[in-house]
This record gives structure tokens, sequence and C-alpha cells, in this order.
């Protein structure tokens, strides 16, 4: 095992055990504001966690930087959805609003269970080591999840994307606003299995021959 070679290595010269292709590095967005950043530090630590309980408490404060009434916000969105916003109707389906918009579920049902023990008369208080509880919940944190994405893009402004690359070919990797690739001759950093989709102004460096 000592003495095995690696098949194939990815961006930036990742090892795999086999042809694994398609494999690209995503583009980042470009922060302007604080709000911004605020919002994806807090997306970033929701999309890392593996507890729907804690991930649901950070998309949902997502949704309330800058002020915002998240409540009227999440019900707007759902009731018209602009172009490209996309929720998974099975989650939807599956969650438990008795009535409620579902901002209203959101909020009280899920947000004030969470953060809140001790609860009125009439309000759902959490079960912990509930199976049912806890795929609520997990259904509801991805439902959040694709709301704070969709408020972070439209409210927040974050639909511009920062890409990695080489000037001229052979620069130091940086990474460069979108606005700016037309400016200088830029390269992709990073040598790929596959072309890169809707980038038209990237050149893709020579790929380099494997070690043997």
């Amino acid at each position: 095992m000592r003495q095995a070679n690696t098949q194939w290595t990815g961006p930036p010269g990742v090892p795999y055990r086999g042809h694994a292709l398609g494999f690209d590095i995503d583009p980042i967005p470009a922060i302007q504001t604080p709000e911004q950043r605020q919002a994806l530090a807090m997306l970033r630590e929701a999309l890392s966690s593996n507890n729907p309980l804690l991930s649901f408490l950070l998309c949902w404060q997502v949704l309330e930087v800058g002020g915002t009434n998240a409540v009227s916000w999440v019900n707007k969105t759902w009731s018209r959805p602009p172009s490209g916003f996309r929720v998974p109707n099975a989650d939807i389906q599956k969650l438990p609003l008795a009535g409620k918009k579902l901002g209203e579920y959101l909020s009280d049902d899920c947000r004030g269970a969470v953060a809140h023990i001790r609860r009125e008369t009439g309000r759902r208080a959490l079960r912990f080591d509930n199976i049912e509880e806890v795929a609520r919940l997990a259904f509801s944190a991805r439902v959040v999840r694709c709301f704070a994405r969709q408020y972070g893009e439209q409210h927040l402004g974050l639909d511009k994307k920062m890409y990695l690359v080489r000037k001229g070919g052979r620069g130091f990797p940086e990474y460069v606003e979108e606005s700016l690739l037309h400016l200088s001759s830029f390269h992709s950093a990073y040598s790929l299995s596959a072309p890169i989709a809707k980038q038209p102004t990237l050149r893709q460096p020579r790929p380099r021959k494997p070690k043997t």
C-alpha cells in the first residue's frame, strides 16, 4: 500500500482512488456589506452542522439580518415564489402546519419551540428523543435553509460570484469577481477533468500529466 500511486488527482491535487470526473472548485459569493458577511457566516455554520435544531436556528437568524420581519417575508415569498426559487414540495407536505401559514409554523412551532423550553398553553413544546419530532425538525430545517439562501440572494444582494483564477495562467491563485474577468487574461486556477460550466470568459490551463 505504501508504494501504491493515486490514479487521479483533482483540484487542488486531491487524490482519488479511481476515475472520478467532473469535480470543480465552486465560486464563492462576493461580500460587499457587513450584513452579507454576517448572513454568510451563519449560513456556513448552519450547513456544516449535523444538528437540525442548531441548523434551523441559524438559518432563521439569517432571515432576520437587516431587521426584516422573517414571518411576513416567508409567507410572501412562499405565496408568490420568485423566479428560480425552489423548495422541495415533499418536505413541505410533511410539515404539520395544522392550518397555520408556513411563516407562523416555522416561527412558532420550530424557532420558538427550539429556543424556549417553557411554552404558553396551546403552543407546541419540543419533545426530545422522539423520532417523529426529530423528523419534523429535520424537514423544517431543510425548508428554512432554502428560504435563507433565497433571502441572501434576493434581499441582501448576494448574487455576485468570485472565481479562483490565475492571471496569465501562471500567477498565484486568487479569487476575482466575475465582472472583472474580462479585464485581463485569467485562466482557471487548476486543471479540471471537465470544462467549467457557465464560465465562457475563463480559459483552461493545459492539463498536467499524471504522476507515474
